[in-house]
């Protein structure tokens, strides 16, 4: 299994501003069958809030998918986008220097022979990856 995780390093494209980059990134390829799983969560609400944002967004959309054994992925996908949305949600509303912060995400996640894609808050949806 090859796994790689993490915020990108340093300063974005020479053609903006932002001194920190709040996006956070999770990539899974698994050796023993056709699993690809490619997560990219972008924050905002400032630097240290859209940094905190994305990487909960990873982190709770990760554990629900690793944990899926069913054979209906879409609601799986859906819940764990909604979930990570509420999570954010709960820890900007515990703590005032979080207000405001958020995350947008892409989940790309190949079972099979099917590709399953959700972005932010839309509905995920199984398309034959041939």
């Amino acid at each position: 299994m090859r796994v790689a995780a993490g915020h990108p390093p340093g300063r974005g494209p020479a053609r903006t501003t932002r001194t920190v980059i709040s996006s956070a990134v999770f990539a899974l390829s698994a050796t023993t069958g056709p699993v690809v799983l490619a997560i990219v969560a972008d924050g905002i609400g400032g630097h240290h809030g859209g940094e905190v944002a994305s990487q909960l967004t990873v982190d709770v959309v990760v554990a629900m998918l690793s944990a899926f054994t069913g054979r209906e992925p879409v609601p799986h996908m859906r819940a764990a986008i909604t979930q990570a949305s509420r999570q954010v949600q709960r820890v900007a509303q515990e703590n005032p220097t979080l207000e405001g912060m958020g995350s947008t995400i892409a989940v790309a996640w190949v079972l099979g022979d099917r590709l399953y894609a959700g972005i932010g808050r839309g509905q995920p949806r199984g398309i034959p990856a041939r």
